[in-house]
């Protein structure tokens, strides 16, 4: 596969817009939790938080290397993160607790991300880290693809929500209904 980043291509400049999507989207997961998500339902918001900002932080760099087509190490990220989790959920049913499955899913998200990034940086060759830039023009060629994708995600995520928060809080069963 090959990998560009002139004029034309705005790779670098998405990475950072994606990067800078995550924390944002964390940050607002924590700071209106309680709007978005009922306590009894989850008490662990910054775990959750965290997750939301590793996920978000994966898409881009899992997404790389399926264009670089690097699948075996995409493999070997999500490989660690499946050994990961299971051991946590072993534990957490072990010890009767919820608590080490949520730590352990974190714990593999993290990894997941960390490796799929430190494979991405291992699959890109030094020239073209030389040489990344930003230019005014990548702006536009990514806001004419990304701004429209953002729209319908936003919207097609926000309905299923508003239905869903509305069978929580108006019906009888609450969860159960929901479920």
């Amino acid at each position: 596969a090959t990998l560009r980043n002139d004029d034309s291509s705005p790779v670098f400049l998405l990475g950072i817009m994606s990067f800078l999507f995550a924390i944002t989207g964390s940050m607002v997961f924590l700071i209106f939790s309680d709007l978005i998500i009922q306590s009894n339902i989850i008490n662990q918001v910054f775990v959750i938080s965290l997750m939301i900002l590793f996920m978000s932080i994966d898409i881009y760099a899992s997404n790389a290397l399926i264009g670089l087509e690097e699948f075996k190490k995409l493999f070997y990220g999500s490989f660690f993160s499946v050994v990961i989790n299971f051991i946590a959920i072993f534990y957490a049913i072990f010890t009767n607790d919820i608590y080490y499955a949520i730590l352990g899913l974190l714990l593999s998200i993290f990894v997941q991300t960390f490796l799929n990034i430190l494979f991405l940086f291992l699959s890109i060759p030094k020239k073209i880290i030389r040489n990344i830039s930003v230019k005014k023009k990548h702006f536009s060629v990514i806001s004419k693809t990304m701004g429209p994708m953002m729209l319908v995600s936003i919207f097609a995520a926000s309905g299923t929500w508003i239905i869903g928060k509305y069978i929580i809080n108006q019906s009888n069963g609450g969860l159960s209904e929901f479920a």
